[in-house]
C-alpha cells in the first residue's frame, strides 16, 4: 500500500489498511446524519424531531450553568477530606487578609455597606417583607430606604383618610 496520502477516499475510508486504495469506500457509523435532499424530506424533518439532521441542545443559560457549578463544586466538597478543607480555609483567609489589607477606604466602605445590604435582604427574605432594590452600584453613600410590610402600608393609607 502506499505511504498514507491525505485523499479524500483516505480520508472517508477512516484507514483500513488490508483493502487497496482502489477500492475504498466511505464508512460511516450507523448513527452518522446524513442530509436528505427532497423539500418533502426537509418538511418531515422539521416536523419529526427524531428524524432531524442534527438534533440542536437547547443553550444553557448563565443561571443553569452556575448552578451546574455549584453542584459540582458541593460534590468536590463532600468528597474532601478534613485536612483538604482546612487548608483550604486557610488559604481563603491568607488570602482574603491579603486583600482587606490592599484595599483603599472607599473600597472597604463599599465592602461592608454591600454586606450589610446583603444581610439586610436576607433578613427581610426570612421575614418576608418586600423587598426594595437598596444597594445602589456605583459604589455611592447608600439612602436608607424604609422597607413596608403590608400591614404598615395599610396603616399609613387609613392615617392619610382621617
Amino acid at each position: 500500500m502506499p505511504p498514507n496520502t491525505h485523499t479524500a477516499t483516505h480520508i472517508l475510508h477512516r484507514g483500513k489498511a488490508e483493502d487497496p486504495p482502489g477500492e475504498a469506500v466511505a464508512t460511516f457509523p450507523a448513527s452518522f446524519p446524513l442530509k436528505r435532499t427532497t423539500t418533502e424530506d426537509n418538511h418531515s424533518i422539521e416536523s419529526d424531531p427524531t428524524s432531524a439532521a442534527m438534533p440542536r441542545t437547547k443553550s444553557k443559560s448563565v443561571t443553569q450553568r452556575r448552578k451546574q457549578g455549584a453542584k459540582c463544586m458541593r460534590r468536590s466538597r463532600l468528597e474532601e477530606t478534613e485536612e483538604a478543607t482546612e487548608k483550604r480555609l486557610a488559604s481563603n483567609r491568607e488570602r482574603m487578609k491579603k486583600l482587606r489589607e490592599e484595599e483603599t477606604p472607599e473600597e472597604k466602605r463599599d465592602r461592608l455597606a454591600f454586606n450589610r445590604e446583603r444581610m439586610k435582604r436576607r433578613r427581610q427574605k426570612k421575614s418576608g417583607k418586600n423587598i426594595k432594590k437598596l444597594f445602589v452600584s456605583n459604589g455611592e453613600r447608600l439612602k436608607k430606604c424604609k422597607v413596608e410590610t403590608p400591614r404598615e402600608l395599610e396603616n399609613h393609607t387609613s392615617m392619610q383618610k382621617v
